[in-house]
Order: structure tokens, then sequence, then C-alpha cells
């Protein structure tokens, strides 16, 4: 009977998709520092309440399930990226430090990324403080790079949350 209940734990009632967003990276990159982005993201919360038919009162917790980078148009390779993180933070937040909750991060990037990235999902307990509004500031760190950038293009961001 253990055995039941921690199959249903590990799997959630259902997911939140945020609406993708991009970032735009140039060669002027310097590989030598950190590189912040700051979106203002929808959540989609109550759209994937109500599509659920689940009550939002229900909630246990609301953790990180996947996080992707894509390259749109596969112009470039995302192989210059060492070291990043993604944080979810409230809506107004400054892009000038550090913000809100760590959500994904990828420490090292793997040698020859290619097109895609997928993101490891943070130990967060619960984010659904921040989730439960309909727009939130998500900040994109580069922490660390290979190298600059070859050239100017742009990367997709999909994020992805679980609901128990």
């Amino acid at each position: 009977m253990l055995g039941l209940g921690c199959n249903k734990e590990n799997k959630p009632a259902f997911r939140i998709f945020f609406n993708p967003f991009t970032i735009s990276v140039n060669p002027t990159m310097s590989a030598f520092e950190s590189h912040f982005f700051l979106a203002n993201v929808q959540t989609n919360f109550q759209n994937a309440f109500d599509a659920s038919g689940a009550n939002p009162d229900s909630i246990r917790y609301i953790r990180p399930t996947r996080g992707r980078l894509s390259v749109i148009f596969n112009e470039e390779k995302l192989n210059f990226i060492k070291a990043m993180s993604i944080r979810i933070c409230p809506l107004g937040s400054s892009n000038a430090e550090v913000c809100g909750m760590e959500a994904f991060w990828r420490d090292p990037v793997p040698d020859n990324t290619g097109f895609t990235l997928e993101l490891n999902n943070s130990n967060i307990e619960d984010i659904q403080d921040l989730i439960r509004a309909d727009q939130v500031s998500v900040q994109v760190i580069l922490e660390e790079l290979y190298q600059n950038p070859n050239s100017s293009f742009d990367i997709q961001i999909q994020l992805e949350f679980g609901v128990w």
C-alpha cells in the first residue's frame, strides 16, 4: 500500500505551462562575466486550473518539472553556455541583482550541446506563492560562458511546473 502512495506522490495531478519567451544573445557578450535577462511571463495558472477542474485551494505544492532552451530557426548552437540558471521572481523585479527562487539550472552544460538544452529542476519544495500570480518575472542568468556566442540569435525558453 505504501508503494501506491509513493507513485501517486511522484506524479503531479496536472501541469502548468508558462507562455514561451525569448532572449537574444550576441557576439559582444563577454565570456568573463554573467549575463542577466528578465522577462515578464504569463503563468497560465488560472487556465490550467480551469481546464483540470481542480480547486486551487487543494494545492499541496507546485514544483518545477521541465525547463528547456531551444535555438529559434537552428541558427547557432548553445555550445557557448557553461553554466546557467532560471529564477522565478515577483512581477516587477529588478534585473540588477539575483531575484526570486531558482527553478531550473544546468552546471556544467554538456559539451556540444546543439540546438536544445534540457535543464535540471531545482530541489525547490514549493513555488506556488509565485506561480499563483497571472504574471511573473523570469530571470535567466547565463552564469558562465565557454566563449562568446558566434553571432546574434534568439533562444526560446519553455517552462513547465507540476501541481500536486
